[in-house]
């Protein structure tokens, strides 16, 4: 609702084709590099089902996978414990 949002989400959607094209050379790098990381995920996201979480798990199985009850905008609904999950996982 508030205009700034609107403005910027129809831009991250309009870039959506040139952003999925790249999708390749994101698997390799995870696949090849295997980055610290941490998978944060809604489990009831309508957009991107777990599966997807599952997918970059397997690419970098040493990764860090949280599901959190969630949706599509889980880092906001889920803001104090995402970011508790963030200092745990790149802390150690």
């Amino acid at each position: 609702s508030i205009p700034a949002n609107r403005l910027f989400m129809s831009r991250l959607f309009m870039t959506l084709a040139t952003n999925i094209q790249h999708y390749p050379e994101w698997t390799a790098y995870l696949k090849h590099r295997q980055p610290k990381s941490l998978i944060v995920w809604g489990r009831n996201d309508p957009l991107f089902l777990p599966t997807a979480a599952e997918f970059v798990k397997q690419l970098v199985p040493a990764a860090d996978l949280r599901y959190f009850d969630g949706g599509h905008f889980v880092l906001d609904e889920y803001s104090d414990a995402i970011a508790q999950a963030i200092i745990e996982t790149f802390s150690r």
